[in-house]
């Protein structure tokens, strides 16, 4: 199938549209959706994939055992998709649990990245977990405390 060669703008409202409507991990209609949508949604398989796996590392929950549901600060992670590298940001804000993706670029051979609101991306809710003192909202599973 041909797909219509997109704008600059109408491929940030593909992509756009893929964050806003696809479950990760559900199935992807690559010979119907356009290829932008198809790859968008390949991404945020590699970021549900990636952000399961952070949620097994030590300082994930040591920052998990310390936050402030309320206001907590930031914790970073990063992970690599095709060549690509895209950093986590989680924290809590208001009681609401959220994790922020944010593309990285290269500069004199290190990865930055550019905090910009109008990228950002949040990770789906289906691929962030359940917290256990409160079913509504959305965090990681607990961690078992130690004696």
């Amino acid at each position: 199938m041909d797909f219509k060669q997109l704008s600059e703008t109408e491929t940030e409202q593909f992509k756009l549209w893929a964050w806003d409507n696809y479950k990760p991990h559900s199935e992807i209609s690559a010979d119907i959706w356009h290829p932008v949508v198809v790859s968008e949604c390949e991404l945020i398989n590699a970021a549900a994939n990636a952000w399961r796996d952070e949620l097994q590392c030590e300082n994930y929950r040591e920052w998990f055992k310390n936050a402030d549901p309320i206001d907590s600060d930031n914790y970073w992670s990063s992970f690599q998709f095709k060549e690509r590298m895209f950093d986590f940001c989680a924290y809590y804000t208001g009681g609401v649990f959220a994790v922020v993706i944010y593309e990285c670029f290269r500069r004199d051979g290190y990865w930055e990245t550019v905090v910009d609101s109008c990228k950002a991306k949040f990770l789906p809710k289906a691929a962030l977990g359940r917290i256990h003192r409160n079913p509504y909202f959305l965090a990681p599973p607990p961690i078992p405390r130690r004696n």
